[in-house]
């Protein structure tokens, strides 16, 4: 079974005004999820900011989706980033954005919303996401 390797991060910048965080999410089904937030590998990770720390998290054998969230939090806490949701084996099946509150199908299989929705609940986000359009895209 092939390993899928994912960086994780918690990042700020020095004034403290943006944060940058990945984070892996491991969703096995309807209300069972796992959050992979710290880095598991030696080797360390490119950060976006300069504090915080950096790395990768090493998936083999999971059953479900892997979720993967790239979030930065500006001033006045707006959140934005990319989301992207991947197989056991390593092939991204959907990708979507994340701006002004409004989460948006980039590219991939739309029945999969609903696993993107359980990662939102599952680290508590699910609160900074208005609306969800998973018709347009590619």
């Amino acid at each position: 079974m092939p390993e899928v390797r994912l960086p994780v991060e918690l990042t700020r910048s020095r004034t403290g005004r943006h944060a940058a965080r990945q984070i892996v999410v491991i969703v096995e089904g309807r209300g069972r999820s796992r959050v992979l937030g710290r880095p598991e590998t030696l080797d360390r990770g490119v950060a976006t900011y300069t504090r915080g720390q950096a790395g990768y998290v090493l998936l083999k054998g999971f059953e479900g989706y892997a979720v993967h969230f790239r979030l930065v939090r500006g001033p006045g806490g707006r959140i934005s980033g990319e989301i992207r949701v991947y197989s056991p084996d390593g092939r991204e099946f959907l990708s979507m954005v994340l701006r002004r509150r409004k989460l948006r199908r980039r590219c991939g299989d739309p029945g999969l919303a609903w696993v993107v929705e359980e990662a939102l609940r599952a680290i508590g986000l699910d609160s900074h996401v208005r609306r969800m359009n998973v018709e347009t895209g590619c």
